[in-house]
């Protein structure tokens, strides 16, 4: 559809000119001249740094993938996935090689020299970030037990490991159909090995873990390649690659300060340096949405719509890692429909849906598939409700195009062009965004006064949820002012030149950001809470910060030293508020020492495949039986809640020539089994340490935890 006069004045007075689009639209391949942005000029070419991150984040983000589709097909290990990661990444190259290649685009050694800009300097100085940021990181936290999500990850990932796919087959409850299972959460949830360990297939004897599978897939992967210190190393290395890819982004939309604040403040924040830590999939999320956004940035700034294709690919994959990033990926559905119905599709929007169209069938596949009760149940998703999603979105698209093709879209299209032809009234309109934002973060912050408390089901319990107060609880990571910039960041954006790329990086990530502050939709304690705004929330908050920063440097107006003193004293608080929080963090061990606990308690079998059946009631029950079945090899299984005699000669039979063992804490046996001829092998206490948790304040220093452990023979 032919562009009239009226829309291009519309799409002009967003950019603050008159009669001329702005170069970095989407909707242009090749971008005249680049659109400047508080630090300056955008750039139309890729620089070296960001080459080798895109090159590098696409790697990984092949390796997550591969691993992932060997491990669904029962196949994984080091070759099958590095040849499959390398197929993908060449299934992409290729074509974009042949493509440049007939555009006549030579790559020229020169290039590469240092430029003005001090391109390889640049590399260099991203170089001793990520190792400062590393060093900061490691090592992974030791979490060698099963008390919450973390655990099942990594014992997931060593079983896969081991076995090569995704289920598990289980000796112990193949040979007893009657199995005594944990007790499944809230009364709904299907049959619970251990908890975080379903049973997916009781006859064929099949465990399959509650969770997407990608993060522990990856982490099997990697146990094949080098063993359990690479499995946890992952997350530390990824949130150093995460921060980097930030600073891209910032200096793209905001220049140099801008880039290297948001990076500072990502990268040493303590929300992000537990979660660096901790082995969950908020850091490879977060990662897979910041190589989404940057390549969709650089690709409208630089007119390279190749790279829309790693973009769509990117937020694939990451609903691939977490049941909720299935929310950025109907966010960029909904603007491919927006771009459809207006007429403003391009090579680039065509990109971005065949990164997606590759890699949604596969996803599709896990979250109604072998993940389909955790999606149902805990993501609250069905196959009727996401066709209705899609659905209503392709309707929403045919009607807006047969609106906007209509008489009243014409009018319509001719008012907003008067419209932009006011600057004044264009400046209004503009300004009502970061006075909305504004105002929502006020009534966030008074919600508690406005609204009173928030109260969720939790499991089986109705619980506080602290929801009235995450603005606050955000606060006590980024401080007061850290999100007062974050909304002048967001004024920056809003009140200049208005450009896709910079929306493309804010506003997504914004309302997903207003999604996890009206309802985190997970227990309130800290500092579990803070993985629901890790990977979508923390990199915009650093982001603004960043680009409120760099305007305030750049300041050249009346009171100029003032501003760039704030801006700069800013950026100290923040960053040093980050650094001081995390210094004790940085030398803590999560349940360091929990491997070796379960390597002693194997030890008692004698090198032979021994059965340890745990009284439920004993502390180490709830952390210890899962790793010494798929850390160690061990068949476990829990008591029934009154055991006696009867129940040991059972396990006697199904298991004839195995030893038997029943693992107590320091009050020995249930009472049902006092008399039950058992001996006593071993007996020790685990120290190991803990990070406080609480809901009222933020937790800062370790409290450490004590699992009191007796092993008796049951021969």
């Amino acid at each position: 559809m032919k562009r009239t006069e009226a829309t291009q004045r519309l799409e002009a007075a967003g950019s603050g000119r008159a009669g001329k689009l702005d170069p970095a639209d989407p909707a242009g391949d090749t971008p005249s001249r680049p659109a400047a942005g508080p630090g300056g000029a955008a750039e139309v070419r890729l620089r070296p740094a960001e080459t080798l991150w895109l090159a590098g984040a696409g790697t990984i983000l092949a390796f997550f993938w591969a691993s992932l589709v060997t491990a669904h097909l029962g196949v994984l290990s080091v070759g099958s996935v590095t040849a499959l990661a390398l197929a993908m990444v060449a299934a992409w190259l290729v074509p974009v090689a042949v493509a440049a290649r007939r555009r006549g685009w030579r790559p020229r050694l020169s290039s590469w020299r240092p430029r003005p800009t001090g391109s390889l300097a640049e590399v260099a100085a991203m170089a001793a970030a990520a190792a400062l940021l590393a060093a900061l990181y490691l090592p992974g936290f030791p979490y060698g037990v099963v008390d919450k999500d973390p655990g099942v990850y990594v014992q997931h990932g060593l079983a896969i490991a081991e076995r090569g796919g995704i289920g598990i087959h289980d000796d112990a409850l193949a040979r007893l159909p009657g199995l005594t299972l944990a007790e499944p959460p809230a009364g709904v949830w299907p049959g619970v090995r251990f908890p975080g360990f379903w049973v997916s297939d009781a006859a064929a004897a099949e465990v399959v873990p509650q969770f997407y599978h990608l993060y522990p897939a990856t982490l099997g992967f990697l146990g094949r390649l080098s063993g359990q210190t690479a499995m946890l190393w992952l997350n530390p290395l990824l949130a150093a690659v995460s921060a980097l890819g930030l600073y891209l982004i910032g200096r793209r939309l905001a220049g140099v300060a801008a880039g290297v604040v948001a990076a500072a403040v990502l990268g040493v924040n303590m929300m992000q340096v537990w979660l660096a830590k901790y082995p969950t999939t908020e850091i490879s999320t977060q990662l897979l949405l910041v190589l989404a956004v940057l390549s969709l940035v650089a690709a409208i700034q630089t007119g390279r719509p190749a790279l829309g294709v790693l973009a769509g690919a990117a937020l694939g994959v990451a609903w691939l890692d977490r049941a909720d990033a299935l929310l950025a990926v109907l966010c960029a559905l909904g603007v491919l429909a927006a771009a459809a119905a207006l007429g403003r599709w391009g090579r680039l929007h065509t990109a971005v849906a065949a990164g997606l169209a590759v890699t949604i069938p596969h996803a599709l596949y896990q979250a109604f598939g072998p993940a389909r009760p955790y999606t149902e149940i805990a993501g609250h998703l069905t196959p009727a409700r996401l066709a209705l999603a899609v659905g209503g979105l392709a309707v929403a698209a045919l009607a807006g195009g047969w609106l906007w093709r209509s008489r009243l879209g014409r009018r319509a299209e001719r008012a907003a062009g008067r419209l932009a032809g006011d600057p004044r009234r264009m400046a209004v309109l503009k300004a009502l965004l970061p006075a909305g934002l504004a105002v929502l973060a006020a009534v966030a912050w008074f919600r508690p006064q406005l609204l009173g408390v928030d109260y969720f089901l939790y499991d089986d319990r109705v619980i506080r949820s602290y929801d009235e107060d995450a603005l606050r609880r955000l606060s006590w990571f980024l401080t007061v002012p850290g999100l007062l910039a974050a909304v002048a960041g967001f004024a920056v954006v809003a009140l200049g030149r208005w450009r896709a790329a910079a929306w493309v990086a804010v506003g997504p990530a914004l309302a997903l950001l207003a999604v996890y502050v009206e309802h985190a939709e997970i227990a309130p304690r800290l500092l579990w809470w803070t993985r629901r705004f890790v990977p979508f929330g923390l990199p915009v908050l650093a982001l603004l910060i960043g680009i409120a920063c760099a305007a305030a440097l750049a300041w050249r107006g009346r009171g100029a030293l003032a501003v760039r003193a704030a801006g700069l004293a800013l950026a100290v608080l923040v960053v040093a508020t980050g650094l001081v929080q995390v210094r004790p963090l940085a030398r803590h061990r999560e349940f360091d020492g929990s491997f070796a606990a379960s390597a002693r308690i194997a030890a008692a079998a004698g090198g032979r495949q021994g059965v340890f059946a745990w009284d439920r009631d004993a502390r180490a029950a709830t952390l210890l039986p899962v790793p010494l079945w798929l850390q160690r090899g061990q068949l476990s299984l829990l008591l029934p809640e009154e055991a006696g005699p009867d129940d040991l000669a059972e396990l006697r039979r199904a298991f004839p020539g195995q030893p038997l063992f029943v693992v107590t804490g320091r009050d020995g046996p249930p009472p049902g089994l006092r008399g039950a001829g058992l001996t006593r092998t071993d007996r020790f206490r685990a120290r190991m340490p803990f990070w406080e948790q609480s809901v009222t304040s933020r937790p800062d220093h370790d409290v450490g935890i004590e699992v009191d452990v007796e092993v008796w023979s049951a021969r």
